[in-house]
């Protein structure tokens, strides 16, 4: 019986933060993780890693405004052409994508603090949003 090395790449992103085989990485990279398979043959995972680094700057940008700011519900994002609003928890994670639209219902979310990521005709902004209960 003849077992072979196993030698793979995986590409992958993330925002702000990624944990892969119990190693937390902020930063874009490649990064290579050596074991053995289960026949005892050596192998190697390559890691591909892009982060996409997003952070609070509410006054960044003073021609983007979102209200109401707490809400329960329906916030509005005033600004000139808005393309796409993504919506991030508190780790970094996207919750949801709203394209072609000025509005995010948070009824349906959990209480807490979200980041949103908007595109619009100025650029990109991120604003913080507080979900009350």
């Amino acid at each position: 019986t003849v077992n072979y090395s196993v030698a793979i790449t995986v590409e992958d992103s993330a925002v702000n933060t990624y944990t892969w085989n119990g190693e937390t990485y902020t930063e874009s990279g490649t990064y290579t993780w050596s074991g053995t398979t289960s026949e005892g043959c050596d192998s190697t995972v390559t890691l591909v890693l892009t982060i996409q680094s997003i952070g609070i700057d509410d006054a960044s940008n003073s021609v983007v405004r979102v209200y109401p700011n707490p809400t329960r519900g329906v916030v509005t994002v005033e600004a000139v052409g808005v393309t796409a609003i993504e919506v991030y928890d508190v780790v970094g994670r996207k919750v949801a994508t709203y394209n072609d639209t000025d509005r995010v219902d948070f009824s349906a979310f959990s209480a807490g603090t979200y980041t949103l990521r908007i595109r619009h005709a100025g650029g990109t902004t991120l604003k913080r949003v507080i979900r009350s209960n």
